[in-house]
């Protein structure tokens, strides 16, 4: 239902309530970016206290969005806003554009890490368990055809099939091992990364399987047997370490193939393609 409604009001320029406190709660200046190196961007950076409970603007109840006051149209951004860098003019039009798309990768993610975390505090996220992982994929598919769909004007339905018939399967897999990898519950990631070493089926073209400092420091000093926790004071462990990256990387391209697809609908309709066409077809012209 949150995905839904965020897709709605996203279609006709309205920013949906923030779906995770690490996007409502800045003040640590710890910011995660939800869309990479999109518009001159820096890294994600680490999503500490993953925790989505501690903000629960998705209610656990089947009610959907809640806080309804923070709904507010795009074009009332005039200052510095989380996930782009400093000192933009709000008010210029390619940066509103780069607004819209942040601000949609922020409810996507939002919406997965929620869903994550219902599965962690259940104990139904086990990488090994291909009925699990299985069940994982569709859910996965839905939230991105339930928010995707509507922010583009499609039938959820029809995203849904162009995310299992188009979206490469070895990909979508790929996607939904490292979301039961890193988000597992028994953090068997621990030991692995003690071994420096990474499980063949999670990541089975990664150079003889080995961490690498970039990805991950197997000597972190906020690497516990609990998972990677950024101090005493969070809520919850880390997804990736301090100042490293985060490692639902394969999110990234859901995230990308859902976007593209909803801007090749709307191109498909012949008063947005006469439009397009004139301003050169981009996706910022679309949005």
């Amino acid at each position: 239902m949150f995905a839904r409604d965020a897709g709605r009001l996203w279609q006709h320029h309205f920013q949906a309530p923030d779906s995770l406190s690490a996007f409502h709660n800045t003040a640590d200046q710890r910011a995660w970016i939800p869309t990479p190196y999109f518009g001159g961007q820096s890294s994600p950076g680490t999503l500490g206290a993953w925790n989505a409970q501690d903000y629960p603007n998705i209610a656990p109840a089947p009610v959907g969005m809640r806080d309804w006051a923070d709904i507010r149209a795009f074009s009332e951004h005039t200052k510095t806003n989380f996930g782009l860098r400093s000192g933009f003019n709000a008010s210029s039009p390619d940066i509103q554009k780069q607004i819209k798309v942040t601000e949609l990768g922020k409810t996507f993610y939002g919406l997965v890490i929620n869903w994550l975390r219902v599965r962690h505090d259940t104990g139904d996220l086990d990488y090994k368990n291909p009925e699990q992982m299985s069940q994982l994929t569709g859910e996965l598919a839905t939230i991105a055809a339930d928010l995707f769909g509507n922010a583009f004007g499609m039938d959820p339905g029809q995203m849904e099939a162009f995310i299992r018939q188009e979206f490469p399967q070895e990909a979508l897999s790929r996607t939904v091992l490292e979301c039961g990898y890193w988000c597992d519950p028994k953090c068997r990631y621990v030991q692995d990364a003690k071994n420096r070493h990474f499980p063949a089926e999670v990541y089975p073209d990664y150079p003889e399987q080995t961490t690498k400092e970039c990805f991950l420091s197997p000597d972190t000093e906020n690497l516990t047997d609990k998972g990677l926790w950024r101090s005493p004071k969070a809520k919850g462990p880390n997804l990736g370490v301090n100042g490293g990256n985060f490692p639902l990387i394969h999110l990234d391209s859901l995230f990308w193939f859902a976007m593209f697809t909803g801007w090749k609908n709307v191109m498909a309709t012949p008063k947005e393609a006469a439009r397009a066409k004139g301003q050169q077809g981009s996706l910022c012209t679309i949005i």
